[in-house]
């Protein structure tokens, strides 16, 4: 083997080398070159691509960094640089509590008080004015004419007509007898009902206690009763379910031997209801729900509605309807 061609074996021997050795690494500037291994001849490449036949190599100009030195020795102090300019202002602190407040003065002397001053005099009344004179009645009016009267007119003279026939007498069924009629001295049937109003207002606050009560009379007039009720119930609005009183304040009822007594609006003030009591004979007890016990004998006009004042400025203002059915 020549000379010329070890040389070309060399080179490629080396180059071979240093593509296995030295990737390119990033940002380092690579040599491309072509070697034709017929001649042994190397020649620079700026693409990095080769005719047929040659090799592609390249190497990087600047080498792979070595292994760190060591440290040198500290260099001298340098001079103190220039101060640097004032920095912004930090924030405000936090407020700091609050010192003790001071002793109270000593209050001043009280100033002398000044003399009242001189009533000033009363000025004089001035004088009455003069009357003025009175004008002069003006004269009355002449009385006018009186009108001439109408002619009198002339009398009608149309012939009398004949007088009509007599007509045929009514001849119609005589209708049912109606019922009997009532007056202050009868008596509500068995079964049969009253209805009616009622109300109680105080007259303004009324001092209250436990002797102080205030009462609505209701009367069954003009039908008394055969018998008193025997039952008596107070039903406040929207209330339901109590015995012997199905109906509402709108449409009062009550069932045989009942008395119920029906709210509408009902105005309570340091006051309550209190019972049922019979206008006449012995009272039957009540309490809210209607529970009772026997009237007296004679209780067959009315009934009274009881309310106590409870307490100081109490005020009393209800009203409503009630029904009585006879037993």
């Amino acid at each position: 083997m020549s000379a010329h061609g070890r040389r070309g074996l060399i080179v490629a021997g080396a180059g071979a080398a240093l593509l296995a050795a030295t990737a390119p690494s990033a940002g380092a500037q690579v040599i491309h070159a072509c070697f034709r291994p017929s001649s042994g001849a190397l020649s620079r490449s700026g693409s990095g691509s080769c005719p047929h036949g040659d090799v592609a190599i390249q190497w990087q100009v600047k080498g792979p960094a070595g292994e760190r030195g060591a440290r040198g020795p500290a260099g001298p102090e340098g001079s103190q640089g220039a101060t640097g300019g004032t920095g912004p202002v930090g924030p405000t602190g936090p407020a700091g509590i609050a010192g003790p407040g001071g002793a109270p003065g000593v209050a001043g002397v009280t100033g002398a008080t000044g003399p009242t001053g001189a009533t000033g005099a009363t000025g004089a009344t001035g004088a009455t004015g003069v009357t003025g004179a009175t004008g002069a009645a003006g004269s009355t009016g002449p009385t006018g004419a009186a009108g001439s009267g109408g002619s009198t007119g002339s009398t009608g003279a149309g012939a009398t007509g004949p007088t009509g026939a007599t007509g045929v007498a009514g001849a119609g069924a005589t209708g049912p007898t109606g019922p009997p009629a009532t007056s202050a001295l009868s008596v509500l049937g068995s079964g049969q009902s009253e209805t009616g109003i009622w109300s109680i207002a105080s007259p303004g606050e009324v001092e209250g206690g436990s002797e102080v009560t205030l009462a609505e009379a209701i009367s069954y007039a003009p039908l008394a009763l055969g018998s008193p009720p025997e039952h008596f119930a107070y039903v406040k609005k929207g209330q339901s379910g109590v015995t012997g009183c199905q109906g509402t304040v709108e449409a009062p009822q009550a069932e045989a031997g009942y008395l119920c007594v029906y709210a509408d609006t009902e105005t309570l003030v340091n006051a309550s209801f209190s019972e049922i009591e019979n206008a006449e004979g012995g009272q039957g007890a009540s309490g809210p729900t209607g529970a009772t016990g026997a009237a007296g004998s004679s209780a067959r006009f009315g009934a009274i509605v009881v309310f106590n004042a409870t307490a100081a400025k109490a005020n009393v203002n209800v009203r409503g309807t009630w029904a009585v059915t006879a037993k």
